[in-house]
């Protein structure tokens, strides 16, 4: 993923770069990270995105999933854990 890539996935998701709701929250880095990560230069290239972000991000918009819903379900990251392990014995 570029940066220009990185910049149409936030658009694309409703994220702003940084902020209260901000991508730098939502990826759990900081702003000064976020801003680079959309900076167009010599200097950015796609290997300064880690592979993990862009992953997550292609992933939310190829399912339609909200930053919000994201959280949700990482709220109840432990329910689903249960019900999977409980699926895995029966």
């Amino acid at each position: 993923m570029n940066a220009e890539q990185f910049r149409a996935a936030l658009d694309v998701l409703g994220l702003k770069q940084t902020g209260s709701r901000g991508a730098d929250k939502f990826l759990g880095v900081g702003p000064v990270t976020i801003r680079r990560w959309a900076m167009d230069s010599a200097q950015t290239n796609a290997g300064e995105i880690p592979e993990s972000v862009a992953m997550l991000l292609t992933l939310m918009i190829a399912k339609r999933i909200k930053p919000a819903r994201m959280r949700q379900m990482l709220d109840g990251l432990d329910a689903l854990l249960a019900q999977e392990a409980r699926q895995d014995s029966a």
